[in-house]
């Protein structure tokens, strides 16, 4: 059985699918890069803070890049999305210092999506899952 990604690629529908930060991400170019190593190369003036969606307190801010993946044999375009928290919150493995909290996105697209248009399709997933 086919993983969802290829089932959703394969009939052309667009997506934003959370993933692991291990998750194996090829790139254009052929290599194969985990998301977190992905995260470690961006630099971080190409981190832009953008509201996801609002929350009943206040905008859901955030800073967002995004990673330009290998395209699909469909003709549409593949990114990894990457959303950093603005404050640290979490506790680091490494020292127990706290941290930023960081998530990862796979997002199948039309081409040309801006980062505008990931992050709002993200910012969708709150208001799914809020009606559950």
């Amino acid at each position: 059985m086919p993983n969802p990604q290829d089932w959703l690629e394969e009939r052309r529908v667009r997506y934003v699918l959370a993933v692991p930060k291990d998750e194996a991400l090829r790139l254009p170019d052929g290599r194969t890069w985990q998301a977190r190593e992905l995260y470690a190369l961006v630099p971080e003036e190409a981190l832009e803070r953008r509201s996801c969606a609002d929350s009943s307190k206040s905008p859901r801010d955030y800073d967002w890049a995004t990673v330009p993946l290998a395209p699909t044999a469909h003709g549409l375009e593949r990114h990894l999305l990457i959303r950093r928290s603005t404050v640290p919150s979490k506790k680091g493995q490494e020292d127990g210092e706290l941290v930023r909290g960081v998530a990862y996105f796979l997002c199948h697209t039309h081409p040309g999506a801006t980062l505008t248009d990931l992050v709002a399709a993200a910012g969708q997933r709150w208001m799914v899952e809020e009606s559950f």
